[in-house]
């Protein structure tokens, strides 16, 4: 089971105990945009600075704050299911960069720096190299040729931080043009 769907089972369990939750998933809004989700916030907080505290807003304002949590609630949730599952993802990645590299050091003498590891794990964690399923063939026919892959990932990293924009990186099945990857976008390396 996924953290997602872990979170959802806490939510729906929630709803036959809990009141609150029972009220704030009935009035769920899908969809709601980042803009709405501010304004709602800001709405909610010039009432509460208004009137002093939620316990002081009148009964005709009440349902008017209450629409605007709604709205703030079901912003937070999407955004909250969302980083959960991005999580999940991230983990994938993470276990598959952990394989391998594991698979590089046990069939191979030479060793990989901690740097280009930290590198090779840190684009595989953000999704910035696409063909995964392609890595496990190219570390085992081109080893000496994944080790420059882990030294392009560094390089990548570094220019990171000198502010170049990092674009995906493609791990092809097989050599193309005499190259096993390349940027997304067919740039020269």
């Amino acid at each position: 089971m996924s953290v997602k769907e872990k979170i959802e089972t806490i939510i729906n369990d929630a709803k036959g105990i809990d009141p609150i939750t029972n009220d704030f998933e009935e009035h769920y809004i899908p969809g709601v945009t980042k803009q709405r989700y501010e304004l709602a916030k800001a709405q909610m907080r010039q009432i509460l600075e208004k009137y002093k505290g939620k316990e002081n807003v009148p009964e005709d304002v009440m349902p008017s704050y209450k629409n605007l949590s709604y709205i703030v609630y079901s912003y937070t949730k999407d955004a909250m299911l969302d980083n959960m599952e991005n999580m999940d993802k991230r983990r994938e990645r993470h276990n598959l960069a952990t394989k391998v590299l594991d698979v590089y050091m046990f069939e191979n003498e030479s060793y990989l720096t901690p740097s280009q590891i930290t590198a090779f794990t840190a684009l595989m964690e953000r999704g910035l190299i696409r063909g995964t399923e392609n890595l496990e063939n190219f570390v085992r026919k081109s080893p000496e040729t994944f080790y420059l892959f882990c030294s392009f990932c560094e390089e990548v990293l570094y220019g990171e931080k000198e502010g170049k924009t990092i674009l995906p990186i493609v791990v092809y099945p097989s050599p193309k043009c005499g190259r096993w990857y390349d940027f997304l976008c067919g740039n020269c390396r």
